[in-house]
């Protein structure tokens, strides 16, 4: 029944943030402390599959949380529409499996909103989501580390 969390006054905004869940989310489902924003900054899959996408989006769902923000990182393979590298073999299969994960739920009703590249705001709270980093190995969202300065300045000077 979550962890113990201190009082929350009616005026508070409370976030509940975490990442590099790698498939293993249901584990933490006991453990989540209660919350209005379950924010999860990526890598919830280890390479995107299709089966850990929907289980992940069917696991979200289910989270008492009003508002769930989710940003891709670098093992959601599947997600980054400009990945050409060996993780992944069908980059027509890839896009299908972005797609289904997006339309497996609808976000004026779940609450839950995936971003990329793109700003949200929730009680007054600016989120600003971006799944880009500095090239890494073979994994998805990476641009070199002069390439990426463009997509880092893109990030409102506002956000919170």
């Amino acid at each position: 029944s979550g962890t113990s969390s201190p009082p929350k006054g009616p005026e508070h905004l409370r976030f509940v943030c975490l990442s590099d869940t790698h498939g293993q989310h249901r584990e933490l489902s006991s453990r989540l402390p209660p919350g209005d924003v379950l924010l999860h900054g990526g890598d919830f899959s280890n390479d995107g599959s299709l089966e850990e996408v929907m289980d992940f989006a069917a696991w979200l769902r289910s989270l008492p949380y009003r508002h769930k923000v989710l940003i891709a990182g670098n093992h959601e393979l599947t997600f980054d529409q400009s990945y050409g590298g060996d993780r992944v073999k069908d980059s027509t299969a890839a896009n299908s499996v972005r797609s289904a994960f997006l339309k497996s739920f609808n976000s004026s009703h779940d609450g839950i909103t995936y971003l990329e590249d793109e700003e949200l705001m929730i009680c007054g709270v600016r989120i600003y989501g971006s799944p880009w980093q500095p090239e890494f190995l073979d994994w998805a969202f990476n641009m070199p580390r002069g390439a990426i300065r463009e997509k880092w300045k893109a990030i409102p000077s506002n956000v919170d």
